[in-house]
């Protein structure tokens, strides 16, 4: 019974220790976003026509602590918040939206 118990606690430590290592390599492989930085965000092809662009260019403006972030554009606040693997980092400052209060709207509307 003592060695059931032992295996089960030395599986479970080995698989938080996995579960560690796993959020270890998403982190390097996605660069941080701190706020204010601009993204490129891939707009999906259902949301657009083939004339509507296939990329907008955000700005971070808030950023929780489960690692999702909430962006804005020109015309508004996005209602759904994005993880790092849903959009690419500018390294160009394109889009400043500091102070500008807005209101908050769908990707596909910002497309349109």
């Amino acid at each position: 019974m003592e060695t059931i118990k032992r295996a089960k606690e030395a599986s479970k430590e080995s698989l938080q220790q996995q579960a560690k290592r796993m959020n270890e390599k998403s982190d390097s492989n996605f660069p941080n976003l701190g706020v204010g930085d601009n993204v490129r965000i891939a707009v999906p092809e259902v949301d657009r026509c083939e004339t509507d662009a296939q990329f907008i260019i955000a700005c971070a403006m808030e950023r929780t602590d489960d690692d999702v972030s909430e962006l804005g554009t020109q015309n508004g606040v996005l209602k759904q918040l994005y993880a790092r693997s849903q959009f690419s980092l500018c390294y160009q400052k394109l889009l400043n939206l500091e102070g500008n209060p807005f209101a908050e709207t769908t990707l596909c509307s910002i497309v349109k």
